[in-house]
């Protein structure tokens, strides 16, 4: 365990911070260390997990917990199709090595560099109306708490683990995870282009009949690039070079080209939409499914997201046509629109509702203030709830009425971590009235 006096940054440069000292444990025995000598010199401590996450979740003043000396697998069950990891694995290496038993994730978000604890404790998802966030996927953890515990979950009727599942890191600290998984499988993803009120028009049908299915709306146009996967027996279909010329080339080192020039000349961002809109690429993909829900993410940008009831979709896309045209916001990236499946998890933002995320992108380092908070006006108007590791501008007030279990859940924090010693200037904003 070697602790360093180092400057820390999320991967969007929204969040920097100095603490007194990053500690970057390989042991349980050396997290409950850290926790105990914590408590004793009354100071905090936060995680970082791969810094995806784009609010002020992890910043600490005093102790930052890196986990990226803490991974890899414990154990697989491939009769039960179940597997533990570390908590400091990200998304990535859990699925390699998942492939050599013939398991899969059911689901996975676009991007994988995540750690598991990070990704599965702010409620990351994929998309699919059948399918649920990742927490919800969770069989059992294990937590040190704030008294040096290790503290293990896995009764799914136990308020604790409901409550453990998105807790933001604010119960305690995530050592271990096991995962239901499924038989390893294929999918098969079809992207084409189409014009917004077609898909519009269509919704139920591609939401029901896909395993997977989201789609982007380019702001200015009228055009939608819509991808659908479902599971096949088909043989792989992956041109490497075709890939590689489309995912990095175009969409990341080219597209980050353009970006920087929308950043430079601001007005040219609405050009540059209907550009990208006029260039969809269209085409068919067939491979693991953890290579097909994965996009590579090279260019960096700010990103907010809300999860809407189902029912407001349409209405919700057709305000932000609306506002973005009336206020000229100057925005390059298209609006990103996936859907997930209603669940129990007290803090879920899918809580008791099947659910349509909503996410809006800046480029890194252009100002998303305006954007971002006339998108979360439209976004409260129809009943959001934010992503908590996207932009979002709720206190404790204007969260607690969104969720139902909000009581429930601040009763365990308060019992779990009577002292806050997991608390940070950010967690207070948003539980503490």
């Amino acid at each position: 365990m070697s602790p360093k006096k180092t400057k820390w940054s999320n991967w969007a440069k929204t969040e920097e911070i100095q603490p007194v000292t990053i500690k970057y444990p390989m042991t349980s025995e050396e997290i409950v260390a850290i926790v105990h000598g914590a408590k004793n010199e009354h100071k905090q401590i936060r995680v970082a997990g791969s810094g995806h996450s784009f609010t002020g979740v992890v910043p600490s003043k005093d102790i930052l917990i890196s986990l990226k000396d803490y991974s890899g697998l414990i154990s697989v069950n491939v009769e039960l199709k179940q597997a533990t990891f570390k908590a400091g694995t990200t998304l990535k290496d859990a699925a390699i090595v998942l492939d050599q038993h013939e398991l899969g994730f059911s689901n996975m978000g676009d991007i994988d560099v995540q750690t598991l604890a990070g990704a599965y404790s702010t409620g990351t998802h994929g998309s699919g109306i059948l399918n649920q966030t990742l927490p919800n996927h969770t069989v059992s953890m294990k937590i040190i708490t704030s008294n040096s515990q290790i503290l293990l979950l896995d009764n799914p009727s136990d308020p604790k683990f409901k409550a453990a599942q998105v807790m933001i890191g604010a119960l305690g600290i995530i050592i271990e995870l096991t995962i239901q998984l499924e038989t390893q499988y294929k999918l098969k993803m079809v992207s084409k282009k189409e014009k917004l009120d077609v898909c519009l028009e269509n919704l139920e049908k591609y939401i029901h009949e896909n395993r997977s299915f989201e789609f982007f709306w380019f702001p200015y146009t009228s055009t939608v690039q819509l991808k659908l996967a479902n599971k096949t027996e088909e043989e792989i279909k992956h041109n490497r070079f075709t890939s590689y010329f489309s995912d990095i080339i175009m969409e990341n080192k080219v597209w980050g080209v353009v970006c920087k020039f929308t950043k430079w000349f601001p007005r040219t961002a609405k050009y540059v939409s209907k550009l990208a809109g006029a260039l969809i690429s269209e085409g068919t993909k067939i491979n693991l499914s953890h290579k097909i829900y994965v996009t590579p993410r090279l260019v960096r940008f700010t990103e907010m997201e809300y999860a809407m009831p189902m029912e407001q979709v349409k209405d919700v896309i057709l305000a932000l046509k609306r506002y973005i045209e009336r206020e000229k916001i100057q925005v390059q990236f298209p609006v990103e629109v996936r859907f997930v499946k209603s669940d129990d998890i007290f803090l879920s933002p899918a809580y008791q509702q099947d659910s349509c995320y909503i996410a809006v992108h800046l480029y890194q380092g252009m100002n998303f203030e305006k954007y971002f908070k006339g998108c979360e006006q439209i976004f409260l108007q129809y009943g959001g709830r934010p992503h908590w590791g996207k932009i979002h501008y709720l206190t404790a007030k204007e969260l607690a009425p969104k969720y139902p279990k909000w009581d429930s859940f601040q009763m365990i924090r308060r019992e779990m971590d009577p002292e806050g010693i997991f608390m940070n200037d950010h967690l207070e904003l948003i539980f503490n009235d």
